[in-house]
């Protein structure tokens, strides 16, 4: 059997993960067989409810280690209007996890406690209600969960590129996690 594997690159608010398999096997004396098959994962836009909220005027950021706080890492509030902003703007332009086998894969195969992880809490103001919760796991498929307004939102892809952004733009550091990288928010 001979077959060709063609992929497409993800483009944002289009069909993601798009494969064609072509297939060609000889049928005996004379015939070809011939299968083409496509495969396009559909990863919907988010609503509006799934978003940090826009009066969201402080972030702290916490380091976890084994779903506990780091010890090593202290938090870091934000309350520069700007960074909080950019900070949401990089949550917000997550896409939505695709939901298929490699999810039930991270479920099965989750580290005791999560593993190392930065868990982004925004609030209107310094000690008030959270507003939303994102939790973004270093080791763990790319996953990043998040609860807005107090409802459990649908899981998010891009964990390590937002640990770097947002490592970034705070300013921090801390040694279990990747050196910062790209700050620009994504389109």
């Amino acid at each position: 059997m001979w077959f060709a594997d063609f992929t497409v690159p993800t483009v944002p608010g289009v069909p993601a993960g798009g494969e064609l398999v072509a297939a060609v096997a000889a049928d005996g004396p004379g015939r070809t067989a011939i299968r083409v098959d496509a495969y396009v994962e559909w990863v919907p836009v988010r609503t509006a409810a799934e978003l940090v909220p826009a009066g969201a005027r402080v972030v702290t950021i916490t380091p976890i280690a084994d779903g506990a706080p780091q010890p090593a890492g202290r938090p870091v509030v934000v309350t520069d209007p700007v960074k909080v902003a950019r900070i949401a703007a990089d949550v917000n332009a997550l896409p939505l996890y695709p939901q298929s086998t490699a999810m039930m894969w991270c479920d099965i195969n989750l580290p005791p406690g999560g593993g190392p992880a930065i868990r982004l809490t925004f609030s209107a103001s310094a000690g008030s209600t959270e507003l939303a919760t994102v939790t973004a796991y270093q080791e763990w498929c790319q996953l990043v969960r998040a609860v807005i307004d107090g409802k459990t939102a649908p899981n998010l892809n891009g964990s390590q590129t937002l640990i770097q952004q947002v490592m970034a733009i705070a300013g921090v550091r801390w040694p279990d996690f990747p050196a910062p990288g790209p700050t620009a928010t994504a389109p």
